[in-house]
């Protein structure tokens, strides 16, 4: 993870990286012409509605001391100059670092859709997917993990107290079964995840794989 810092080794215990939920949202209305737009329902006019109403849920309707995210990744619609469409649609991914947020967003999402369906004459239909559960690092098994980290990489290297990712990971599904610590090794690279940029920095296999040598062999002494 390109975390910025001149720490090599991150983990700590409690919430570590938020929940991941994907919406699709389909808005249809009634197509036609861009020179008669009194006879069309126009699904693009509700969609750009729609995108700003979304940012509010944030701003107004998560607690400020906690953490969630909004965000529109794809507002499909139209082909042409000249013709409104028939169609549009929102895919949304939503992130949270706890439940009563993740709860919060997803019925304001409901709501938001239904009035602003109701406000353009226009019908929206919410497909919703769980990607990743809140991944949660357990106490004993952090305090553990940070005493190998300390013994591999030196004190100074690690860094043991820092702002949660709002990121998300599948290893969250395993942390709810077993006790588990989740880690991050800095890529030491400055473009972040998911961006044109980024680079594996391929001399974090070794470091990783000595960390976890160690790690086996101290828990199985």
């Amino acid at each position: 993870m390109p975390l910025g810092t001149d720490k090599k080794f991150y983990l700590k215990s409690g919430a570590v990286m938020a929940s991941a939920d994907s919406y699709t949202l389909e808005i249809k209305g009634k197509g036609g012409h861009s020179s008669a737009p009194e006879k069309c329902k126009d699904p693009i006019l509700a969609g750009v509605f729609l995108v700003v109403a979304l940012q509010s849920i944030v701003a107004r309707n998560v607690d400020p001391q906690h953490s969630a995210v909004v965000s529109v990744g794809a507002f499909n619609a139209g082909s042409t100059f000249n013709i409104i469409p028939d169609r549009a649609t929102l895919k949304l991914s939503v992130r949270a670092l706890d439940s009563k947020s993740q709860e919060i967003v997803a019925k304001r999402i409901e709501e938001i859709a239904k009035e602003t369906a109701l406000a353009h004459g226009v019908e929206i239909e919410i497909t919703k997917q769980g990607v990743a559960t809140i991944t949660f690092n357990d106490p004993k098994a952090t305090a553990f993990a940070q005493e190998v980290a300390t013994e591999v990489f030196g004190k100074e290297a690690c860094c043991f107290e820092y702002p949660a990712a709002m990121g998300s990971e599948d290893f969250g599904y395993f942390a709810q079964k077993r006790p588990s610590a989740y880690a991050f090794l800095e890529n030491e690279n400055t473009h972040y995840l998911h961006t044109s940029g980024y680079v594996f920095n391929d001399a974090l296999l070794a470091r990783a794989a000595s960390y976890y040598a160690c790690l086996a062999l101290k828990y199985l002494s």
